[in-house]
């Protein structure tokens, strides 16, 4: 298990890739990512851009960057449709601590730890990747 406590609560911030500043969903994936030993990319886009974040990872998905599996296990990231206008466009993204748990941030939430079988984000969630790159 990796240490996480200290990410806890960072103020969100759009863009944001330090967690003295502020992080967004991306700019947590990465640092926890890196945390489990695994450096991703910067995709260098506003987490309020949905349509441009959706198409970067769909190309990084369709290039072999990342490996799709079929649940959780810590390190993987957890993508999720969170739009109930747009159930098939993933738009938020985590990172697994178990099989049980995942971090993230939302805008008004800071950072979180959250279940995955949490009535709101169970049925929301696409799909769980692990890079390859």
């Amino acid at each position: 298990m990796i240490e996480y406590g200290d990410l806890l609560g960072v103020q969100f911030v759009d863009g944001g890739r330090d967690p003295k500043t502020g992080l967004d969903c991306w700019g947590l994936v990465m640092v926890v990512m890196q945390r489990f030993g695994n450096r991703v990319p910067d995709f260098k886009i506003s987490c309020f851009d949905s349509a441009a974040a959706f198409a970067r990872f769909g190309c990084e998905e369709k290039s072999g960057n990342w490996r799709r599996f079929a649940g959780p296990a810590p390190g993987r990231l957890v993508v999720m449709a969170i739009d109930p206008w747009r159930p098939a466009f993933v738009q938020h993204y985590g990172v697994c601590l178990d099989k049980r748990h995942f971090i993230h941030i939302l805008e008004k939430t800071k950072v979180i730890r959250s279940k995955l079988k949490h009535s709101y984000f169970s049925n929301k969630i696409a799909g769980y990747y692990e890079w390859i790159g």
